[in-house]
């Protein structure tokens, strides 16, 4: 039996159907070299050789399980801080990703059919459906599974409007401005630009100083001083959806100024 072009250390046949193979390994001194990667096994009986095909003779020689360095659109970074649609292809860029039979989106798995491998440092993978939010994506080999880290976590975002449920406080004082948790659904990537209040004794809506979205269901928002003057003022919240904003989220009456 030929792996990778080495010859098997040791083979064992069970029966007609089955055998036990030792893989090869590199040996200098006797010139064996066997590449990483993929490769072909070929077994050998009264010198007639079998036949190779792809998915069913295929054998992984690998160094360790694979890595994920990057994630992106084809043109720049998406981890961490942004998302894209679904059915959109990412390139998943890292080591060890020949063999790749698996590709996870928090508890999502790609099928193989979505799944297209380029090198060892690349492969093109098809966004799948899943809820709103972020999640970790990982790739699997016969050698294990990526670690998740900083680089791997991806955002998910709604394709709805957000929705509000509640906020608190719901007062803040007029000189100095303040900052408020808002509760609700589908706060993944809205950012300052995102979010205004619109109050009864302003003129333009207020804008937030810092938005930050703790998860899909929780944000937290600062918001400035307003006009000191006059009695208290009372003021309405809208979240718009951060890639397509006309779809908006509006809650009246939310918030007082005093």
């Amino acid at each position: 039996m030929v792996i990778g072009g080495a010859d098997a250390l040791d083979v064992w046949v069970i029966s007609d159907k089955s055998m036990i193979v030792k893989t090869p390994i590199t040996d200098s001194g006797n010139s064996i070299t066997v590449a990483e990667g993929l490769t072909d096994v070929v077994v050998t009986r009264n010198s007639v050789a079998s036949a190779t095909a792809t998915g069913k003779s295929t054998f992984l020689f690998a160094s360790g399980a694979p890595t994920i360095t990057s994630i992106t659109d084809g043109s720049s970074a998406v981890t961490g801080t942004d998302g894209v649609a679904v059915g959109s292809q990412l390139t998943i860029n890292g080591t060890q990703l020949l063999g790749v039979t698996q590709v996870n989106f928090g508890g999502t798995k790609v099928t193989s059919a979505n799944i297209t491998i380029a090198s060892a440092t690349s492969l093109t993978v098809t966004v799948p459906n899943h809820p709103s939010g972020p999640v970790d994506v990982t790739v699997t080999t016969a050698a294990g599974t990526s670690v998740t880290n900083l680089i791997t976590p991806f955002n998910y975002y709604s394709t709805k409007a957000p929705t509000i449920s509640s906020l608190y406080p719901d007062v803040l004082p007029r000189a100095n401005g303040g900052t408020f948790l808002v509760y609700g659904k589908g706060f993944t990537g809205v950012k300052v630009a995102n979010v205004e209040l619109n109050c009864t004794t302003e003129t333009t809506p207020v804008a937030p100083t810092s938005v930050l979205a703790v998860s899909d269901t929780a944000m937290i928002v600062v918001v400035p001083k307003v006009n000191t003057a006059g009695d208290a003022d009372t003021c309405s919240l809208e979240i718009q959806n951060p890639v397509d904003t006309s779809l908006v989220a509006t809650k009246t009456d939310v918030i007082r100024y005093i």
